[in-house]
C-alpha cells in the first residue's frame, strides 16, 4: 500500500480498466468465518472501494499439493491464480481491511507456511494491518500475522516459520524495486495506492501479468452519514472551554482530538491534564513501542481522550471512537478524510466536531467543496 493523492491518475496517466461491483458482504461468496469476523469487527457494508477491488482480488484458489512427490515450493501450488490488480484510491478509502479480507479469503488454513505478504506504507499503518487482520480472523483457524514492527531492534525480522502472513513495510522485507525477483511466478499481486506515478507502474509492470485497473475518484468517497459540525469560538483559548464542555457532558469520552503538530498537541495535553481531564497524547517522534502503549491506555479507559498529531491519523484504529475534535483544521482538504477513519465504512460513524475562529470558515468551504458535503455551522 502507498499513499499520496490522486495527482497522478487525475491527470490521465491510468484509466479504470475494470468496473464491475458487488454491493454486499455476503454476495463476495467469502468464507463463512470470515464473513462473521467482518460483521463482528463492526463493517455493514462495503464502500466502493471494497465493492469493487474484493471480487476480483479473491478469485482463484492456491490448492497445496501434500503428496511426498512434491519437491520444491513451486510445485506445490496447483496454479490457480488470481487476478493482479492496481487499485488507487484516496486515503480511508477502505484499503487495508480490503487488503485484509482479501488475503484471509485465499490463505488455506491447514498450510503452516507464508501465503501472503502485505507491505504497507509505514509502520503505523502496517500496525493498524495487523490488528485489523486480528479481529476480521478471530473466527478462522489461520496462526497471527508475523510482524515485522513490533520492536525497535533488529529481532523485528525473526519471522515465525508457520506465519500464514507477513506484515511489514519494504524496507524491513526487501528492496521494493527487487521484490519481483523473489516472488514465484505464479504469485498474485495487488496494488493498492493513493497515487500511481511512472516509478510505481514500472514495478507494477515487473511484478503483474494484465492487471485490472480500479481508479476511485474523490466523488466516490462521501461522508455521507457522518455527523459533521464546526463551531466558531473567538480565541484559540476558547477551544479549550469547549473541550470541557464536551467532558463533562460524557461526549468526549473515547474521544480523539487532532492537532496539526506536536507543539500543539503538548500545549493542548498540559492544558487539558490542568483542568482535570485524563488524557493521553501520541505523535510521530514516539518509538513504535510507546505509541502503542499510549492506544493500549486509551483502548483500556486509562485515559478518556487521546490527542494526536495528523501523522498519525491514518494509523489509529477508530473503530471505538465515540467523537472526532479538529482542534485545528488539516492543512490541505484532502487529509480531513483521514481523520474520519475507518468507522465511515463500518455503520460506527463517530461524529466529527471543528473548532475553528472566524477566519478559518473559508478553509470549511474549501472542505465541503473538495468532498461535496455539508458541515453544520454551530456557535
Amino acid at each position: 500500500m502507498v499513499e499520496g493523492g490522486l495527482n497522478d491518475i487525475e491527470a490521465g496517466l491510468v484509466e479504470s480498466s475494470y468496473g464491475e461491483s458487488v454491493d454486499s458482504f455476503d454476495k463476495m461468496a467469502l468464507g463463512s468465518n470470515l464473513l462473521r469476523g467482518v460483521y463482528e469487527y463492526g463493517f455493514e457494508a462495503p464502500p466502493a472501494l471494497q465493492q469493487r477491488a474484493i471480487p476480483p482480488a479473491i478469485q482463484g484458489e492456491w490448492k497445496w499439493d501434500t503428496s511426498d512427490t512434491c519437491t520444491c515450493r513451486s510445485e506445490a501450488y496447483d496454479q490457480v491464480k488470481g487476478h493482479d490488480i492496481v487499485t488507487v484510491a484516496q486515503s480511508a478509502a477502505g484499503k487495508a481491511s480490503a487488503s485484509c479480507i482479501s488475503a484471509l479469503q485465499k490463505i488455506d488454513p491447514n498450510v503452516k507456511a507464508c501465503q501472503a505478504l502485505i507491505l504497507a506504507p509505514d509502520r503505523d499503518v502496517a500496525r493498524q494491518m495487523y490488528n485489523i487482520f486480528g479481529n476480521i480472523a478471530r473466527f478462522m483457524q489461520t496462526s497471527r500475522p508475523a510482524n515485522l514492527f513490533a520492536t525497535d531492534a533488529r529481532d523485528d525480522m525473526d519471522i515465525r516459520h508457520d506465519a500464514q502472513v507477513v506484515i511489514g513495510e519494504p524496507s524491513q522485507v526487501y528492496d521494493m524495486t527487487c521484490i519481483h525477483e523473489l516472488l514465484p511466478e505464479f504469485a498474485q499481486v495487488i496494488f493498492l495506492s493513493a497515487t500511481m506515478p511512472n516509478s510505481m507502474l514500472e514495478i507494477a509492470a515487473k511484478l503483474m501479468r494484465d492487471p485490472f485497473y480500479i481508479i476511485l475518484g474523490k466523488n466516490e468517497y462521501p461522508l455521507e452519514g457522518i455527523k459533521q459540525s464546526c463551531i466558531v469560538v473567538e480565541t484559540e483559548d476558547h477551544k479549550l472551554d469547549i473541550l470541557c464542555d464536551l467532558d463533562e457532558s460524557s461526549a468526549l469520552a473515547h474521544g480523539v482530538i487532532f492537532c496539526n503538530t506536536r507543539a500543539k498537541m503538548e500545549w493542548l495535553e498540559q492544558k487539558l491534564t490542568a483542568r482535570g481531564l485524563a488524557v493521553s497524547a501520541m505523535h510521530a517522534d514516539m518509538t513504535a513501542i510507546k505509541r502503542e502503549a499510549v492506544l493500549v491506555g486509551f483502548r483500556s479507559d486509562a485515559s478518556r481522550v487521546l490527542i494526536a498529531t495528523q501523522m498519525l491519523a491514518r494509523g489509529i484504529d477508530k473503530q471505538q471512537m465515540a467523537l472526532v475534535v479538529n482542534l485545528e483544521l488539516p492543512a490541505v482538504p484532502r487529509n480531513y478524510i483521514d481523520r474520519t477513519g475507518p468507522g465511515r465504512h463500518s455503520g460506527r460513524k463517530s461524529p466529527v466536531v471543528n473548532l475553528i475562529t472566524a477566519d478559518e470558515i473559508t478553509r470549511i468551504l474549501e472542505i465541503e467543496n473538495y468532498y461535496n458535503t455539508r458541515i453544520e455551522r454551530m456557535h
